[in-house]
């Protein structure tokens, strides 16, 4: 198993999928997951539904291909979370509300359909506007999340969020520029450059870079001063 330095279930799906190819078991990976989750989740109260005894054989079946070479892409044994107005066949689906407590899909919606059955990432591209229902389901699920400049980005109205928190909201609140910089976009590319950073994600993602190697430098001892290193 390859040497790791931070814990299992912090690992980006570009590590996952690196350590992996070098021996690295999903079994491993989603057991630390579940733990994880275990630990923070009564604070957090982020996850609804936990389906550890389906994600625990999704690992074994994933480890056992990936044993035999037969790994079905990047994504193959990375653990995801679906949010809970998406549809998964066989889960509850609540939409967060007490009405819904009961209820159990008997299929899949389409983004859980497309990690099941072709394992690869789920890019979106935000146009302007993206508003509404769209936003609040599959909009923002996407592995990477890409939208164009100054599109707008929300659920509610802005007016209607400062009637019903009374307060001013900031400047640029609900476009991509502010979405990118508080971390629910990844990126803002205009459209005629969209098509070659499409080409240079998916690239990326079927052709990830090796982790790095971390080193551990010595301490200074007292008084000693850092040298510089320059090149010719």
């Amino acid at each position: 198993m390859p040497a790791l330095h931070r814990p299992l279930w912090s690992l980006t799906a570009t590590e996952l999928a690196a350590a992996y190819r070098e021996g690295l078991s999903p079994r491993h990976v989603i057991n630390a997951t579940l733990d994880r989750i275990r630990e923070v989740n009564p604070r957090l109260n982020a996850i609804v539904t936990l389906d550890a005894a389906g994600a625990a054989d999704s690992a074994e079946e994933s480890a056992q291909r990936w044993k035999a070479g037969s790994a079905l892409g990047p994504l193959d044994g990375v653990p995801v979370t679906i949010k809970d107005n998406i549809l998964v066949a066989g889960l509850r689906a609540t939409w967060g509300s007490r009405l819904y407590a009961d209820f159990v899909p008997d299929r899949d919606e389409l983004p859980v359909q497309r990690l099941r059955e072709a394992h690869k990432p789920y890019i979106v591209v935000l146009t302007n506007p993206t508003t509404g229902g769209v936003t609040a389901s599959y909009a923002m699920l996407g592995d990477v999340q890409i939208a164009e400049p100054g599109a707008l980005i929300g659920f509610a109205g802005a007016r209607v969020i400062e009637q019903t928190i009374r307060e001013k909201l900031p400047e640029g609140f609900q476009r991509a520029e502010y979405l990118r910089d508080h971390g629910m976009v990844d990126l803002v590319v205009p459209r005629a450059e969209l098509r070659d950073t499409l080409i240079r994600i998916i690239d990326l993602l079927r052709h990830p870079m090796p982790p790095a190697e971390v080193v551990n430098l010595p301490v200074p001892s007292a008084g000693e001063t850092h040298g510089q290193i320059s090149a010719s």
